[in-house]
Parts: C-alpha cells; sequence; structure tokens
C-alpha cells in the first residue's frame, strides 16, 4: 500500500512540474512578444502599415496618446506612446507584437478608452511627436520609458 502512495505521490509531483515548466514557458513567450517591438521598426516607412491613430484632443491637452501598427509577417506589431507636449516629453511607451487584425481592434479600443478613443493620422505627425517628445526629455534630463 505504501508503495503505491509513493508511486502516486511521485506521479502528481511530476504533473505539477510539468504544469510549472510550462506556465513558466508561456510566461517568458509572452514577455518576448511583448518585448519584440522596436521604436524605428514602427516609425519607419510607410510600408506594410496597419493603421496609425491619435487621441482627439492632444492639442487642446498637450498630451497625445499615440498607436502606430504594422503588418508584418508574424502577424500584426502594435506600439502605443504617451508624448506629454508641455513638460516632459516622451512619458511612456510600449508594445505587442503577433496580434490578429481583431486583436488589434480590440486594443485600439483599450487603448484608446481613457482619451475618449482614437482619430486617424499620418505618420508623419506621429513621428514628429515621439520622436520630439524623446529630444525635448533627453534635453532637460528627463528618463525616459526603458522599452
Amino acid at each position: 500500500m505504501a508503495k503505491k502512495d509513493r508511486k502516486q505521490r511521485k506521479q502528481n509531483a511530476q504533473r505539477r512540474k510539468q504544469k510549472r515548466e510550462a506556465a513558466k514557458r508561456n510566461r517568458r513567450k509572452e514577455a518576448r512578444r511583448q518585448a519584440d517591438v522596436s521604436l524605428s521598426r514602427l516609425l519607419g516607412s510607410e510600408a506594410s502599415l496597419k493603421g496609425c491613430y491619435i487621441s482627439p484632443a492632444w492639442e487642446e491637452s498637450g498630451m497625445a496618446t499615440i498607436v502606430v501598427g504594422r503588418q508584418l509577417p508574424d502577424g500584426i506589431t502594435a506600439g502605443m506612446f504617451l508624448v506629454d507636449m508641455a513638460c516632459y516629453g516622451l512619458k511612456d511607451a510600449f508594445g505587442l507584437a503577433g496580434l490578429l487584425p481583431s486583436e488589434f481592434g480590440g486594443i485600439l479600443d483599450e487603448w484608446g478608452q481613457p482619451s475618449g478613443g482614437f482619430q486617424p493620422c499620418g505618420l508623419d505627425l506621429a513621428r514628429e511627436l515621439v520622436w520630439g517628445g524623446i529630444a525635448w526629455a533627453r534635453k532637460w534630463s528627463f528618463s525616459l520609458p526603458k522599452n
């Protein structure tokens, strides 16, 4: 009887270990997916541009939330930039890679809720605001986002 119990405990421990390892692999995969977004890749040429959007009242508020999406071989890559034009420059930036078209639409809805949605904008305006925000933050020694 004790031999069966030991065998069962050992099997249960192996299953738990496999589940932990699978969860760890999934976390690493998601981290890579989120980290694989290059600023210059997103703000590069017009080729493969899926969309470029900005918060509607950005000029009045002095805060611009910009979303740029690109169609790449592994799916859509989307980046979000928060630019404070009154003080800090580029305050935040992050992105997601490998999105499906439906996921990209959902992200636009989710990221746009705090600012009242998004309106389409030109890539040139997005570049000007993001690169200008970086230059401003560096000039005045404000820290830039780590990503």
